[in-house]
Protein backbone atom coordinates (compact mmCIF):
# COMPACT_ATOMS: atom_id res chain seq x y z
CA UNK A 1 0.00 0.00 0.00
CA UNK A 2 2.84 2.37 0.92
CA UNK A 3 4.58 1.84 -2.42
CA UNK A 4 1.33 2.49 -4.28
CA UNK A 5 0.82 5.75 -2.39
CA UNK A 6 4.38 6.89 -3.22
CA UNK A 7 3.92 6.04 -6.89
CA UNK A 8 0.63 7.93 -7.09
CA UNK A 9 2.08 10.90 -5.20
CA UNK A 10 4.93 11.11 -7.71
CA UNK A 11 2.45 10.97 -10.60
CA UNK A 12 0.35 13.72 -9.07
CA UNK A 13 3.43 15.89 -8.56
CA UNK A 14 4.58 15.29 -12.13
CA UNK A 15 1.10 16.14 -13.38
CA UNK A 16 1.09 19.43 -11.47
CA UNK A 17 4.55 20.36 -12.82
CA UNK A 18 3.43 19.49 -16.36
CA UNK A 19 0.30 21.63 -16.08
CA UNK A 20 2.34 24.56 -14.75
CA UNK A 21 4.64 24.24 -17.77
CA UNK A 22 1.68 24.13 -20.15
CA UNK A 23 0.13 27.14 -18.45
CA UNK A 24 3.32 29.19 -18.64
CA UNK A 25 4.12 28.28 -22.25
CA UNK A 26 0.95 27.22 -24.07
CA UNK A 27 -1.33 29.87 -22.59
CA UNK A 28 1.15 32.70 -22.23
CA UNK A 29 -1.07 34.98 -24.31
CA UNK A 30 -4.12 34.44 -22.12
CA UNK A 31 -3.38 35.71 -18.62
CA UNK A 32 -7.07 35.89 -17.82
CA UNK A 33 -7.47 32.18 -18.54
CA UNK A 34 -4.38 31.02 -16.67
CA UNK A 35 -5.34 33.09 -13.65
CA UNK A 36 -8.32 30.76 -13.26
CA UNK A 37 -6.60 27.51 -14.26
CA UNK A 38 -6.09 24.86 -11.59
CA UNK A 39 -5.13 21.19 -11.17
CA UNK A 40 -5.93 18.72 -8.46
CA UNK A 41 -4.91 15.18 -7.63
CA UNK A 42 -6.70 12.88 -5.18
CA UNK A 43 -6.20 9.35 -3.87
CA UNK A 44 -9.22 7.04 -3.54
CA UNK A 45 -9.88 4.17 -1.14
CA UNK A 46 -13.09 2.19 -0.94
CA UNK A 47 -14.88 -0.92 -2.08
CA UNK A 48 -17.12 -2.36 -4.79
CA UNK A 49 -20.78 -2.50 -3.71
CA UNK A 50 -22.08 -5.61 -5.52
CA UNK A 51 -25.80 -5.95 -6.15
CA UNK A 52 -25.47 -9.61 -7.14
CA UNK A 53 -24.07 -12.40 -4.96
CA UNK A 54 -22.01 -13.92 -7.78
CA UNK A 55 -20.23 -10.56 -8.25
CA UNK A 56 -19.30 -10.28 -4.55
CA UNK A 57 -17.99 -13.87 -4.53
CA UNK A 58 -14.91 -12.87 -6.53
CA UNK A 59 -14.19 -9.57 -4.76
CA UNK A 60 -11.07 -10.10 -2.64
CA UNK A 61 -9.63 -6.61 -2.18
CA UNK A 62 -10.51 -3.00 -1.46
CA UNK A 63 -10.48 -0.38 -4.21
CA UNK A 64 -7.44 1.91 -4.38
CA UNK A 65 -6.96 4.48 -7.10
CA UNK A 66 -6.22 8.06 -8.05
CA UNK A 67 -7.85 10.94 -9.90
CA UNK A 68 -6.31 13.87 -11.80
CA UNK A 69 -8.34 16.95 -12.81
CA UNK A 70 -7.56 20.11 -14.73
CA UNK A 71 -10.10 22.90 -14.99
CA UNK A 72 -10.93 26.58 -14.65
CA UNK A 73 -12.87 28.63 -12.13
CA UNK A 74 -15.77 30.26 -13.94
CA UNK A 75 -15.96 34.04 -13.49
CA UNK A 76 -19.64 34.66 -14.19
CA UNK A 77 -19.90 35.05 -17.97
CA UNK A 78 -23.03 32.91 -17.88
CA UNK A 79 -25.96 33.43 -15.54
CA UNK A 80 -25.74 29.86 -14.23
CA UNK A 81 -22.11 30.51 -13.22
CA UNK A 82 -23.29 33.18 -10.81
CA UNK A 83 -26.25 31.11 -9.65
CA UNK A 84 -23.96 28.21 -8.74
CA UNK A 85 -21.41 30.45 -7.02
CA UNK A 86 -18.75 30.37 -9.80
CA UNK A 87 -18.32 26.58 -10.15
CA UNK A 88 -15.21 24.88 -11.47
CA UNK A 89 -15.48 23.00 -14.75
CA UNK A 90 -12.94 20.82 -16.51
CA UNK A 91 -11.80 17.39 -17.60
CA UNK A 92 -10.15 14.59 -15.67
CA UNK A 93 -8.75 11.08 -15.52
CA UNK A 94 -9.59 8.34 -12.99
CA UNK A 95 -7.88 4.97 -12.45
CA UNK A 96 -8.54 2.28 -9.85
CA UNK A 97 -8.86 -1.41 -9.25
CA UNK A 98 -12.25 -3.15 -9.08
CA UNK A 99 -11.80 -5.57 -6.21
CA UNK A 100 -10.10 -8.36 -8.18
CA UNK A 101 -7.50 -7.57 -10.83
CA UNK A 102 -7.61 -11.06 -12.36
CA UNK A 103 -11.40 -11.20 -12.82
CA UNK A 104 -12.60 -7.58 -13.03
CA UNK A 105 -9.36 -5.83 -13.99
CA UNK A 106 -8.79 -2.10 -13.57
CA UNK A 107 -10.85 0.90 -14.65
CA UNK A 108 -9.51 3.94 -16.53
CA UNK A 109 -11.90 6.81 -17.19
CA UNK A 110 -11.91 10.14 -19.03
CA UNK A 111 -14.70 12.58 -18.19
CA UNK A 112 -15.96 16.13 -17.99
CA UNK A 113 -17.12 17.51 -14.66
CA UNK A 114 -18.72 20.38 -12.78
CA UNK A 115 -17.46 21.05 -9.25
CA UNK A 116 -19.41 23.55 -7.13
CA UNK A 117 -19.17 24.85 -3.56
CA UNK A 118 -21.94 26.34 -1.49
CA UNK A 119 -20.30 29.12 0.56
CA UNK A 120 -19.61 32.32 -1.35
CA UNK A 121 -16.26 34.05 -1.38
CA UNK A 122 -13.02 32.30 -0.43
CA UNK A 123 -13.53 30.99 3.13
CA UNK A 124 -10.94 28.81 4.82
CA UNK A 125 -13.38 25.89 4.78
CA UNK A 126 -16.02 25.11 2.16
CA UNK A 127 -18.17 22.18 1.06
CA UNK A 128 -20.06 21.23 -2.09
CA UNK A 129 -20.63 18.51 -4.65
CA UNK A 130 -19.28 17.33 -7.99
CA UNK A 131 -20.75 15.36 -10.88
CA UNK A 132 -18.80 13.73 -13.72
CA UNK A 133 -19.91 12.04 -16.94
CA UNK A 134 -17.58 10.27 -19.32
CA UNK A 135 -16.32 7.00 -20.74
CA UNK A 136 -14.37 4.26 -18.97
CA UNK A 137 -12.10 1.51 -20.22
CA UNK A 138 -12.09 -1.65 -18.10
CA UNK A 139 -9.14 -3.96 -18.75
CA UNK A 140 -11.07 -7.20 -18.09
CA UNK A 141 -14.49 -8.32 -19.34
CA UNK A 142 -16.56 -11.46 -19.63
CA UNK A 143 -15.10 -14.00 -22.02
CA UNK A 144 -16.66 -17.42 -22.42
CA UNK A 145 -13.25 -19.05 -22.91
CA UNK A 146 -10.83 -17.04 -20.78
CA UNK A 147 -12.81 -15.07 -18.17
CA UNK A 148 -16.22 -16.63 -17.61
CA UNK A 149 -16.17 -15.63 -13.90
CA UNK A 150 -16.77 -11.97 -14.81
CA UNK A 151 -20.57 -11.74 -14.94
CA UNK A 152 -20.55 -7.98 -14.26
CA UNK A 153 -19.25 -6.44 -17.50
CA UNK A 154 -19.36 -7.69 -21.09
CA UNK A 155 -17.48 -4.81 -22.77
CA UNK A 156 -14.26 -2.92 -22.20
CA UNK A 157 -15.76 0.49 -23.09
CA UNK A 158 -18.45 1.67 -20.66
CA UNK A 159 -20.29 4.74 -19.43
CA UNK A 160 -18.69 6.42 -16.40
CA UNK A 161 -20.73 8.38 -13.82
CA UNK A 162 -19.25 9.81 -10.62
CA UNK A 163 -21.04 11.84 -7.94
CA UNK A 164 -19.30 13.05 -4.80
CA UNK A 165 -19.70 15.31 -1.77
CA UNK A 166 -16.55 17.35 -1.20
CA UNK A 167 -14.90 19.43 1.48
CA UNK A 168 -12.22 22.03 0.79
CA UNK A 169 -9.74 23.55 3.26
CA UNK A 170 -7.56 26.50 2.19
CA UNK A 171 -3.86 26.08 3.00
CA UNK A 172 -2.75 29.30 1.27
CA UNK A 173 -3.91 31.50 -1.64
CA UNK A 174 -3.07 28.83 -4.23
CA UNK A 175 -3.26 25.52 -2.41
CA UNK A 176 -6.23 23.64 -0.95
CA UNK A 177 -6.69 20.31 0.78
CA UNK A 178 -9.64 18.37 -0.66
CA UNK A 179 -11.60 15.45 0.78
CA UNK A 180 -14.53 13.61 -0.76
CA UNK A 181 -17.11 10.89 -0.36
CA UNK A 182 -18.46 9.49 -3.63
CA UNK A 183 -20.12 6.79 -5.69
CA UNK A 184 -18.98 5.61 -9.14
CA UNK A 185 -20.97 3.61 -11.68
CA UNK A 186 -19.71 1.89 -14.82
CA UNK A 187 -21.83 -0.08 -17.31
CA UNK A 188 -22.42 -0.35 -21.05
CA UNK A 189 -26.19 0.18 -21.00
CA UNK A 190 -26.86 -3.44 -22.02
CA UNK A 191 -25.10 -2.96 -25.35
CA UNK A 192 -23.18 -6.16 -24.67
CA UNK A 193 -24.11 -8.80 -22.12
CA UNK A 194 -23.45 -9.43 -19.32
CA UNK A 195 -24.13 -5.92 -18.05
CA UNK A 196 -24.85 -6.00 -14.36
CA UNK A 197 -22.52 -3.01 -13.96
CA UNK A 198 -20.02 -2.14 -11.25
CA UNK A 199 -20.67 0.32 -8.44
CA UNK A 200 -17.90 1.75 -6.26
CA UNK A 201 -18.03 3.64 -2.98
CA UNK A 202 -14.87 5.58 -2.16
CA UNK A 203 -13.42 8.18 0.17
CA UNK A 204 -10.77 10.48 -1.27
CA UNK A 205 -8.20 13.02 -0.22
CA UNK A 206 -5.81 15.19 -2.16
CA UNK A 207 -4.49 18.61 -3.08
CA UNK A 208 -5.88 21.30 -5.38
CA UNK A 209 -3.43 23.85 -6.77
CA UNK A 210 -4.36 27.06 -8.58
CA UNK A 211 -1.73 28.14 -11.12
CA UNK A 212 -2.06 31.83 -10.30
CA UNK A 213 -3.93 33.60 -7.53
CA UNK A 214 -7.35 34.49 -9.02
CA UNK A 215 -8.20 38.15 -9.47
CA UNK A 216 -11.71 38.04 -8.01
CA UNK A 217 -12.28 41.68 -8.93
CA UNK A 218 -12.64 40.49 -12.55
CA UNK A 219 -15.54 38.21 -11.65
CA UNK A 220 -18.92 39.37 -12.89
CA UNK A 221 -21.16 40.05 -9.91
CA UNK A 222 -24.34 41.42 -11.48
CA UNK A 223 -27.59 40.34 -9.87
CA UNK A 224 -29.30 37.23 -11.19
CA UNK A 225 -32.41 38.23 -13.09
CA UNK A 226 -35.69 36.93 -11.71
CA UNK A 227 -37.67 35.87 -14.74
CA UNK A 228 -41.21 34.56 -14.67
CA UNK A 229 -41.33 30.80 -14.16
CA UNK A 230 -42.45 29.02 -17.34
CA UNK A 231 -44.14 25.76 -18.25
CA UNK A 232 -42.74 23.51 -20.97
CA UNK A 233 -43.78 20.58 -23.13
CA UNK A 234 -41.20 18.21 -24.62
CA UNK A 235 -41.69 15.64 -27.37
CA UNK A 236 -38.68 13.34 -27.73
CA UNK A 237 -37.83 10.29 -29.82
CA UNK A 238 -34.89 8.00 -29.27
CA UNK A 239 -33.31 4.66 -30.01
CA UNK A 240 -30.74 2.34 -28.50
CA UNK A 241 -28.83 -0.86 -29.09
CA UNK A 242 -28.87 -3.88 -26.78
CA UNK A 243 -28.02 -7.54 -26.49
CA UNK A 244 -30.54 -9.94 -24.99
CA UNK A 245 -28.03 -12.39 -23.46
CA UNK A 246 -24.39 -13.40 -23.80
CA UNK A 247 -25.72 -16.73 -25.09
CA UNK A 248 -27.19 -15.01 -28.15
CA UNK A 249 -25.00 -12.68 -30.21
CA UNK A 250 -27.82 -10.83 -31.99
CA UNK A 251 -28.34 -7.17 -31.07
CA UNK A 252 -31.68 -5.36 -31.10
CA UNK A 253 -32.73 -1.72 -31.61
CA UNK A 254 -35.33 -0.55 -29.08
CA UNK A 255 -37.26 2.65 -29.88
CA UNK A 256 -38.56 5.26 -27.43
CA UNK A 257 -41.15 8.04 -27.58
CA UNK A 258 -41.61 10.46 -24.68
CA UNK A 259 -44.05 13.23 -23.84
CA UNK A 260 -42.91 15.40 -20.95
CA UNK A 261 -44.40 18.32 -19.04
CA UNK A 262 -42.17 20.42 -16.77
CA UNK A 263 -42.18 23.70 -14.91
CA UNK A 264 -39.30 25.92 -13.87
CA UNK A 265 -38.94 25.91 -10.09
CA UNK A 266 -35.78 28.05 -10.09
CA UNK A 267 -33.42 29.75 -12.54
CA UNK A 268 -31.61 26.44 -13.13
CA UNK A 269 -34.01 23.60 -12.36
CA UNK A 270 -37.25 22.13 -13.67
CA UNK A 271 -39.70 19.65 -12.16
CA UNK A 272 -42.25 17.64 -14.09
CA UNK A 273 -43.49 14.26 -15.28
CA UNK A 274 -43.44 12.19 -18.46
CA UNK A 275 -45.08 9.28 -20.24
CA UNK A 276 -42.60 7.04 -22.05
CA UNK A 277 -43.43 4.39 -24.63
CA UNK A 278 -40.80 1.78 -25.56
CA UNK A 279 -40.87 -0.68 -28.43
CA UNK A 280 -38.36 -3.43 -27.57
CA UNK A 281 -37.90 -6.18 -30.21
CA UNK A 282 -35.64 -8.16 -27.85
CA UNK A 283 -38.77 -9.12 -25.91
CA UNK A 284 -39.78 -11.33 -28.82
CA UNK A 285 -36.79 -13.59 -28.12
CA UNK A 286 -37.69 -13.73 -24.45
CA UNK A 287 -41.28 -14.71 -25.27
CA UNK A 288 -40.11 -17.40 -27.71
CA UNK A 289 -37.97 -18.95 -24.96
CA UNK A 290 -41.15 -19.20 -22.91
CA UNK A 291 -42.69 -21.22 -25.73
CA UNK A 292 -45.24 -18.51 -26.43
CA UNK A 293 -46.14 -16.37 -29.44
CA UNK A 294 -45.47 -12.62 -29.33
CA UNK A 295 -47.83 -10.00 -30.68
CA UNK A 296 -46.80 -6.43 -31.50
CA UNK A 297 -48.37 -5.11 -28.30
CA UNK A 298 -46.32 -7.55 -26.20
CA UNK A 299 -43.18 -5.77 -27.39
CA UNK A 300 -44.40 -2.41 -26.05
CA UNK A 301 -43.62 -1.09 -22.57
CA UNK A 302 -45.22 2.02 -21.10
CA UNK A 303 -43.81 3.90 -18.10
CA UNK A 304 -44.76 7.00 -16.10
CA UNK A 305 -41.85 8.98 -14.66
CA UNK A 306 -41.27 11.99 -12.49
CA UNK A 307 -38.64 14.34 -13.91
CA UNK A 308 -36.04 16.63 -12.34
CA UNK A 309 -33.74 18.60 -14.65
CA UNK A 310 -30.73 20.56 -13.39
CA UNK A 311 -29.60 23.07 -16.00
CA UNK A 312 -26.07 24.43 -16.42
CA UNK A 313 -26.23 26.64 -19.46
CA UNK A 314 -26.95 24.56 -22.56
CA UNK A 315 -26.11 21.36 -20.70
CA UNK A 316 -28.47 19.77 -18.18
CA UNK A 317 -28.61 16.66 -16.01
CA UNK A 318 -31.88 14.71 -15.84
CA UNK A 319 -33.13 12.21 -13.25
CA UNK A 320 -36.44 10.44 -13.90
CA UNK A 321 -37.63 7.81 -11.39
CA UNK A 322 -40.76 5.98 -12.44
CA UNK A 323 -42.86 2.84 -12.73
CA UNK A 324 -44.12 0.65 -15.55
CA UNK A 325 -47.77 0.96 -16.48
CA UNK A 326 -47.41 -1.87 -19.01
CA UNK A 327 -44.62 -4.46 -18.97
CA UNK A 328 -45.54 -7.87 -20.39
CA UNK A 329 -43.37 -10.97 -20.26
CA UNK A 330 -40.63 -9.53 -18.11
CA UNK A 331 -39.11 -10.19 -14.70
CA UNK A 332 -37.59 -6.72 -14.53
CA UNK A 333 -39.99 -5.49 -11.83
CA UNK A 334 -42.18 -2.41 -11.67
CA UNK A 335 -39.54 0.35 -11.56
CA UNK A 336 -38.39 2.14 -14.71
CA UNK A 337 -35.75 4.81 -14.12
CA UNK A 338 -33.79 7.13 -16.40
CA UNK A 339 -30.70 9.25 -15.83
CA UNK A 340 -28.82 11.23 -18.43
CA UNK A 341 -27.66 14.49 -19.93
CA UNK A 342 -29.27 16.89 -22.39
CA UNK A 343 -27.78 19.54 -24.64
CA UNK A 344 -29.77 22.52 -25.97
CA UNK A 345 -28.94 22.78 -29.67
CA UNK A 346 -31.33 25.70 -30.25
CA UNK A 347 -34.11 27.40 -28.25
CA UNK A 348 -36.46 24.51 -29.11
CA UNK A 349 -34.25 21.62 -30.25
CA UNK A 350 -32.25 19.43 -27.86
CA UNK A 351 -30.23 16.20 -27.93
CA UNK A 352 -30.00 13.69 -25.10
CA UNK A 353 -28.09 10.63 -23.95
CA UNK A 354 -29.99 8.67 -21.29
CA UNK A 355 -29.50 5.39 -19.46
CA UNK A 356 -32.86 3.65 -19.19
CA UNK A 357 -32.86 1.16 -16.31
CA UNK A 358 -34.97 -1.33 -14.37
CA UNK A 359 -35.02 -1.09 -10.60
CA UNK A 360 -32.37 1.31 -9.27
CA UNK A 361 -29.38 0.46 -11.46
CA UNK A 362 -30.14 -2.49 -13.80
CA UNK A 363 -29.46 -0.90 -17.18
CA UNK A 364 -31.84 -1.75 -20.03
CA UNK A 365 -30.23 0.29 -22.82
CA UNK A 366 -28.55 3.62 -23.61
CA UNK A 367 -31.04 5.89 -25.36
CA UNK A 368 -29.83 8.43 -27.92
CA UNK A 369 -32.57 10.99 -28.39
CA UNK A 370 -33.58 14.18 -30.15
CA UNK A 371 -36.44 16.33 -28.91
CA UNK A 372 -38.49 19.45 -29.49
CA UNK A 373 -39.42 21.60 -26.46
CA UNK A 374 -41.71 24.58 -26.39
CA UNK A 375 -42.93 26.87 -23.60
CA UNK A 376 -46.33 28.34 -22.95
Amino acid sequence: MGNNVNIVAKRVKAFCVLMQLIASVGFAQSANFTSRLYVDGTLHYGFVTPHKEYISYFINDHVTGYQLNVGVVTKGEKQWHRYYNYPKIGVGFYRSGLGNNLVYGKMNALYGYVDRYFIKGNPRFNFGNSISFGISYITKRYDNDNNYFDMAIGSKLNVYIHYSLNGLARINDKTYFKIGLGVIHASNGNYQEPNKGLNLFTVSGGVQYIINKPNTSEFIKTDISKERKRNYWLLMGGLGRKQFSQQYKQKYTPLALSVEYSREISQTSMLGSSINIYYDPSLQKKIELLNDTASRTDLVRVAANLSYELRMGKLSYVIQPGIYLKNSYSNSGVMSNRIGIRYQISPCLLAAVTIKAHWAAMADFIEWGIGYRWKY
